[in-house]
């Protein structure tokens, strides 16, 4: 049974907030250790969407399947390259949203029960929540060593590594960053999210 835990809401905290991640340019070592990790776990770490903590949706091109996949701590999908730009677009801005991010301006809503008790406003959170823990069946992925690693390298590093091979954008704070192959870093606020993805969009295979 999932146990469930009330959290004092302050007012200027009355929602879920995505998780900062620290941005970095530049990719320091290239540990050996990582190189046997799919890209696909690599990302599933570092978005949250392997539930090892944080919240950094973050999309990448898996070239070979031509398909752009997404992955959050909240869901994870997969649509062909060649889908219609807009359609493509939408479908993004609407995972972005999904995880308590305003994508485009576009405001989250907060899933949470709020209860009043003794005029305080609670939040009702679920220990998964505030407690992430990796499924054992998804840690099995990573040997040890390629998990210790992970868990103290930055959310950015580790997906500068992923950009090193396939184009990727991810999401912290109020900002989304878009890097890939030969392509410098560039980062735009979340209210351009349209505008990222456009970005994004140029690095893509064509045809």
């Amino acid at each position: 049974m999932r146990c469930l835990v009330l959290v004092l809401a302050l007012v200027a905290c009355s929602k879920s907030e995505p998780q900062p991640a620290p941005v970095e340019t530049k990719l320091s070592a290239e540990p050996a250790i990582l190189d046997t990790l799919s890209l696909e776990d690599l990302v599933g770490y570092a978005s949250g969407a392997y539930h090892a903590g944080g919240n950094n949706p973050a999309i990448y091109a898996d070239i070979d399947h031509k398909t752009i996949v997404l992955m959050g701590n909240k869901a994870t999908a997969k649509i062909p390259i060649a889908t219609q730009p807009a359609e493509a677009a939408a479908a993004y801005e609407a995972f972005l949203v999904q995880h308590g991010y305003e994508a485009n301006g576009k405001q989250p809503t907060d899933e949470h029960q709020h209860v009043m008790i003794n005029g305080k406003e609670m939040v009702v959170m679920s220990t998964d929540e505030l407690l992430p823990a990796m499924p054992a069946d998804l840690k099995a992925h990573f040997t040890p060593a390629q998990y210790d690693l992970l868990y103290h390298t930055p959310v950015a590093a580790n997906l500068a590594r992923v950009a090193l091979k396939v184009p990727v954008m991810y999401c912290y704070s109020n900002m989304i960053a878009v890097i890939g192959p030969a392509h410098p870093l560039k980062e735009y606020p979340i209210e351009q999210a349209s505008k990222a993805f456009a970005e994004f969009q140029t690095m893509l295979p064509k045809g």
